[in-house]
């Protein structure tokens, strides 16, 4: 099965390619035995629309393969221009090394493709990366354009003088987009508590811990819940069935569930691990990232474009509350530089999900519920209406940086929005009013009133075009 699917990218059979998307059941960032994903196979082969649809699917653009080649590597190695482009323009990192030091550059330096070295140039790839050989991209290419490329990169402010020495950092790209294999989505990860290697606490409170740890060489986040009662078989199967939900591999906006560890008493589950925390750490505890209104906004497309997804979902997760805890931040890590990117992405967080077994009907970040949710059960009200209420609240705070209603406690917070009308306040300075026409439409009283996601999407698109 895993074979066919990269015979059809290889193919340029863009049809059942998407049909092969369609299914949330398949990860479109899942890897053969080679490391090669999706992405890497129509990249060689420069299959462009099927490059297209991976990547506004979700393919990760800066994922490595076992030699640490990204899409962009195989794209200037066999001159697909068009491709390449593409790959730039969706924020593939022109500098990432393999493990040889090769740039993009390298290869289409050692092969003389005048127009892609151009555009990888004129997008920043610099002429003084040395690679493992000691050799810079303009040892590799022919003595007319060796002298071109120069005077094009001198143009641009390169300092071709200080030679950037090769540095193995296979294992920043192993940590940060190295994919797991095929297996990883086809079976039911099972993961014995021996494979796990716990790193640091990253939250604790008296329901779970949520811990830094390694699974198979990869960065994970294990979830350890704290049980108050006697292990029951029946909360074994209850688990196990419950995480199957929580595998959806295939929107580049929600973060699945890779496994779990159901061996009692211990009873964990793993998902994937972004660098810089939840969206309210980002906003509120985390001084080293900047936030302007763009960025913002960019988060609030994220997450609005995770939720539209899930609410296509049948039948909906009805045990997720959407709030800045549950949305993690993740950002790409330039090997060149050794920074941190301003690549940043917004995903929603199915580690979050209240399984029915352990906290389902616990309230606790009243918050960002709306009125109707706080006062019935998941079963009773209309949760695409009540997501796109806990979605106002997060624009309110992404606009004011202000932990809503932070002077309350969770309780009182709860019974003043039930019994008082309590309700988000916006002051004069309040920087975007289509924005606040937006969150105020999302928050009528009347669930039936609210938008649907699909609506609000064009509308943050239309906010962003004005910024």
């Amino acid at each position: 099965m895993m074979e066919e699917i990269f015979s059809l990218i290889r193919e340029g059979n863009t049809f059942n390619v998407r049909m092969w998307l369609d299914n949330p059941d398949n990860d479109i960032n899942q890897s053969d035995e080679h490391g090669f994903t999706l992405l890497h196979w129509a990249s060689w082969n420069g299959r462009l629309p099927i490059v297209l649809l991976l990547v506004q699917r979700g393919a990760r653009v800066n994922a490595v393969n076992k030699s640490d080649d990204t899409p962009l590597h195989y794209a200037c190695s066999h001159n697909h221009s068009d491709v390449i482009h593409y790959l730039i323009k969706n924020k593939a990192l022109v500098n990432a090394v393999n493990e040889h030091g090769n740039t993009p550059l390298h290869y289409c330096c050692f092969y003389s493709y005048e127009t892609a070295t151009e555009e990888l140039i004129r997008c920043g790839a610099l002429l003084t990366i040395l690679n493992k050989y000691g050799q810079t991209p303009l040892n590799l290419t022919k003595p007319v354009l060796r002298q071109k490329l120069m005077e094009l990169a001198q143009s641009l402010g390169q300092d071709l003088k200080t030679l950037i020495p090769f540095k193995d950092q296979s294992w920043k790209w192993t940590m940060h987009n190295r994919v797991p294999d095929s297996n990883c989505s086809r079976q039911t990860q099972i993961i014995g508590i021996s494979e796990l290697q716990f790193q640091s606490v990253i939250y604790s409170d008296h329901r779970k811990e949520i811990w830094h740890a390694l699974w198979n060489d990869r960065e994970v986040t294990a979830k350890v819940f704290k049980l108050r009662h006697n292990y029951k078989q029946k909360m074994y199967r209850d688990f196990q069935q419950e995480f199957q939900k929580l595998r959806i591999f295939n929107s580049p906006h929600v973060i699945p569930a890779l496994g779990i560890c159901n061996d009692p008493p211990n009873l964990i589950l793993i998902s994937q691990f972004m660098s810089c925390g939840s969206l309210f750490h980002v906003l509120h505890e985390d001084t080293n990232i900047t936030l302007d209104f763009s960025r913002c906004l960019n988060f609030a497309l994220d997450i609005a474009k995770g939720m539209e997804f899930l609410h296509q979902l049948q039948p909906l997760l009805a045990s997720f509350h959407l709030n800045s805890k549950h949305v993690l931040i993740d950002a790409y890590f330039n090997t060149v530089s050794d920074k941190i990117t301003d690549d940043l992405v917004a995903r929603i967080n199915l580690g979050d999900y209240k399984f029915t077994f352990f906290e389902r009907d616990q309230i606790t970040d009243p918050q960002w519920m709306s009125p109707e949710a706080l006062q019935s059960s998941s079963d009773e009200i209309n949760l695409k209406a009540a997501d796109i209420w806990s979605f106002a609240i997060i624009l309110w705070e992404l606009n004011t940086r202000q932990i809503p209603f932070q002077d309350l406690s969770a309780m009182q917070c709860g019974m003043k929005i039930v019994f008082e009308n309590l309700r988000l306040t916006f002051s004069n300075n309040f920087s975007n009013h289509h924005l606040q026409k937006l969150i105020k439409i999302c928050m009528n009283e009347d669930p039936t009133k609210r938008p649907t996601f699909d609506a609000v999407i064009p509308i943050l698109e239309k906010i962003q075009a004005s910024v």
